[in-house]
Formats: C-alpha cells, sequence, structure tokens
C-alpha cells in the first residue's frame, strides 16, 4: 500500500515542487493551503505523514503540529518545511510535535533520507 501524504503550504509553486519529488517516488499526495483546508484534508486521506509550512497564514504551523500530535500521537509523522531557519524555530517545532525540521529551498536529498 502506498503511504498518503498532507503538504500543508500556503504557497502554490513551493507545494507543487514537493508534491511532483513525492509523486514521483510513487506516494498519493494532497496539497492544503491552510489549517483549516488541513484538517479536512487530514481528515479524508488518513496520511501517514504531513510535511507542514509553519508560517501558513492565521493559525501557524507550530499550533497545527501541536494539535495533530496531541490528537494522533506518535504515529504520523510531521516535518515541517519552513523558512524558519533559526535555532529558535528548530526548538519550537520540536517541542510542537514535528519530528523532523527542512529548511526552504528545499534540498529532495534531506526529505528522501526522511522518507526511508
Amino acid at each position: 500500500m502506498t503511504a498518503r501524504i498532507v503538504v500543508v503550504e500556503d504557497d502554490s509553486s513551493v507545494a507543487e515542487l514537493v508534491m511532483l519529488y513525492l509523486r514521483n517516488a510513487e506516494f498519493i499526495v494532497v496539497h492544503a493551503r491552510t489549517a483549516a483546508e488541513a484538517r479536512l484534508k487530514f481528515d479524508e486521506e488518513k496520511p501517514a505523514l504531513v510535511i507542514l509550512d509553519l508560517g501558513l497564514p492565521g493559525l501557524d504551523g507550530f499550533e497545527v503540529a501541536q494539535r495533530l500530535r496531541a490528537e494522533h500521537g506518535a504515529g504520523l509523522r510531521i516535518i515541517a518545511l519552513t523558512a524558519y531557519a533559526s535555532e529558535d524555530a528548530r526548538t519550537r517545532a520540536r517541542h510542537a510535535g514535528c519530528d523532523a525540521h527542512l529548511v526552504k529551498p528545499l534540498d529532495p536529498r534531506f526529505l528522501e533520507s526522511l522518507l526511508a
């Protein structure tokens, strides 16, 4: 069975690049632009992995990660993909429940190593 992934990213060009890479790696991928849309997609798709922009408008990715982690526990993998590159952002992401923190622009080799 192919793993399902939800990409939560408000920048459509970044989302398209990430989704293209994941689809080429034979994952089933859906896109959400906001936290509210992510919630709907998550409930529909029941993904094994969420790739999450931390700088979302409205409810930010840190809060989204906290909620997902609280509701779904350690069985769900959450990877932050963000422009927030500081050590503080990495720490906040980890405390929010992210399993990994990738900085934009995405280097597919780093993502590939996390998906292996």
